[in-house]
């Protein structure tokens, strides 16, 4: 095979290679979410992917999620 034939052949393969289709985006962070990826579909914020999720507090999570409140306690809880 010449060089031109395989620079061209090499250059076929390469215009044939696609880039993967984003599905939807975190709305958190705006990243595009790839079809074949995992993600968390929550009710308060639609597609969040894992890496924000991942990386957040057990705080951060519990805010994030609306799933309860971070309370100080005091003496006079009963």
């Amino acid at each position: 095979m010449s060089e031109t034939a395989g620079f061209f052949k090499l250059e076929e393969m390469w215009l044939r290679c696609r880039e993967p289709q984003a599905v939807c985006g975190c709305s958190w962070c705006g990243c595009p979410i790839y079809a074949g990826e995992e993600f968390a579909e929550l009710d308060n914020a639609g597609a969040v992917c894992l890496e924000c999720i991942e990386g957040l507090s057990g705080r951060e999570l519990v805010e994030a999620l609306s799933i309860g409140k971070i309370k100080t306690a005091d003496t006079d809880r009963r």
